[in-house]
């Protein structure tokens, strides 16, 4: 048995499954083992803590949770960890937001016995906010601000999980009630976010009297070339205020724009106000200049064509008159964007072609013209058989309407009335065309044509049928008919 059962081991032969071991020395024949099977009744264990801190920076995803804190083991399978499955999940989709979430896991053993894990993650937010300003702060000592408007003007609070903070405590404040007092003056605030973080910040007041005056204006200046301004005419777009002059110069110090105010581009222009005591600001604007006005299309809105020709999109297109106030554009630059002509040119109706064209800035212009295809040809008559007369015989109207109702065509159209449109020239001898009108019960017309050649006497019967009524020859070759048909 030692030798046999452990090179089956080691070869990965499954006879032993089928041996049954017994006491002595020599194998007898396999009988198959009948006894109780012991069953495995106790559940697998979980390890691990039932609850989990993380930052909400983090963001792990529950599998790594799990997976780096979480094991299941079972005292007759032995390790489960791989057959944890997660039966309910409130973390995930949450990683990123404050908050306490419940993850309820599960295990089963080989032989069905499961067990419950309630996994507790909580998302913290540790991270304190950002005071972000200056550590000094020169204040005119005229201007007497109060340290509401201080705080307001130089800083802004932020927390990275808050976002934007609006609220702030004041700690300490040697400011306030000595406006009028030169020198240095500090000032300590603090703010706090959602989740109980504080931040301190001090700074120094320096209280002076030398401000300068303010400009008012945006520092991003667009100019339309429509508006057709001067470069001083940009100066009405900002004015200048300052603590004790109520009329501080403002002036343009230096620029780059073309003097005409008429090439398209982005400049550079500072500007400059001076109060009477001397004290000076500038402001550097970014003046885009910009084209505004779309180019033009001239051209026939309105073509007429027969459906028997074909008209050149392309031929139309180059007629076209195009313009721009500012770009050189061609006819390449005009893209077709609608034609419900080309895959209808020989279909009776109305169809439209629109091109657009664009300039450089974006500015655009569309050209629409309508295609009209109608039908300008005459109807065209061929006739649907051929009928032989002898010279002298003649040819009735109900005679001619029996031969005609043996065309299957017509026989469907089922007319009722027959008219000739041209009469008969029985003294003619040769080929004839007569123009038929038939009309059926509903009113229906359909004209149709016939071929009549008259003869002094009869050809060979070989490919002709004789019809005899009311004692006249008529000789009958109906061949292929109805190359056209029209109905009226």
């Amino acid at each position: 048995y030692d030798a046999e059962l452990a090179h089956a081991f080691r070869n990965g032969n499954k006879w032993y499954e089928e041996m049954q071991l017994e006491l002595g020395t020599v194998r007898t024949s396999y009988v198959e083992y009948v006894g109780e099977e012991v069953p495995d009744e106790t559940p697998p264990v979980f390890q691990g803590q039932g609850y989990y801190f993380t930052s909400y920076q983090t963001q792990k995803s529950i599998e790594t949770i799990i997976n780096e804190n979480i094991t299941a083991y079972d005292e007759i399978d032995g390790d489960l960890t791989d057959n944890i499955q997660i039966i309910s999940d409130q973390y995930t989709g949450n990683e990123g937001i404050i908050g306490t979430y419940e993850v309820l896991l599960e295990v089963s053993d080989f032989s069905h016995n499961k067990a419950q894990f309630l996994l507790i993650i909580i998302v913290k937010d540790e991270i304190n906010p950002i005071i972000d300003g200056p550590d000094i702060i020169f204040v005119d000592v005229d201007l007497k601000p109060n340290i509401t408007t201080i705080i307001a003007d130089n800083f802004s609070f932020y927390d990275d999980y808050d976002g934007v903070i609006t609220s702030y405590e004041i700690l300490t404040d040697n400011y306030t009630n000595q406006e009028h007092v030169l020198g240095s003056k500090s000032v300590s605030i603090q703010i706090e976010d959602s989740s109980g973080n504080k931040t301190n910040k001090t700074f120094t007041i320096n209280i002076k009297d030398n401000t300068p005056p303010v400009i008012h204006g945006e520092t991003v200046l667009t100019i339309p070339l429509s508006l057709e301004l001067s470069i001083q005419d940009l100066l009405m777009y900002y004015y200048a205020t300052d603590n004790h002059d109520n009329n501080p110069t403002l002036s343009i110090k230096q620029h780059n724009l073309p003097n005409e105010m008429h090439l398209v581009g982005t400049y550079q222009m500072t500007l400059l106000s001076t109060d009477s005591s001397g004290n000076e600001t500038t402001l550097n604007v970014t003046v885009h200049i910009i084209d505004d006005i779309d180019p033009v299309i001239l051209g026939e809105r309105y073509y007429e064509i027969s459906y028997k020709d074909t008209l050149d999109i392309n031929v139309i297109k180059n007629q076209l008159t195009i313009s721009d106030n500012h770009d050189n554009l061609t006819h390449d630059d005009l893209v077709e964007i609608y034609n419900s002509y080309t895959q209808n040119k020989t279909q009776l109706g109305l169809y439209k072609v629109v091109y657009k064209l664009m300039d450089e800035s974006g500015n655009f212009t569309t050209h629409t013209f309508f295609i009209k295809v109608i039908d300008d040809q005459a109807p065209i008559f061929e006739f649907i058989g051929n009928i032989t007369l002898e010279f002298g015989t003649t040819i009735s109207n109900h005679e001619l309407f029996n031969i005609l109702l043996t065309i299957p065509e017509i026989k469907t159209f089922n007319p009722t009335h027959i008219e000739l449109i041209n009469q008969i020239e029985y003294s003619k001898v040769g080929k004839q065309y007569i123009n038929i009108e038939l009309t059926n019960e509903q009113g229906e017309t359909l004209i149709e044509t016939i071929r009549l050649n008259i003869v002094e006497e009869v050809e060979s019967p070989t490919y002709t049928i004789y019809y005899v009524m009311a004692s006249l020859t008529i000789i009958i070759s109906i061949t292929t008919y109805f190359i056209i048909k029209r109905k009226l």
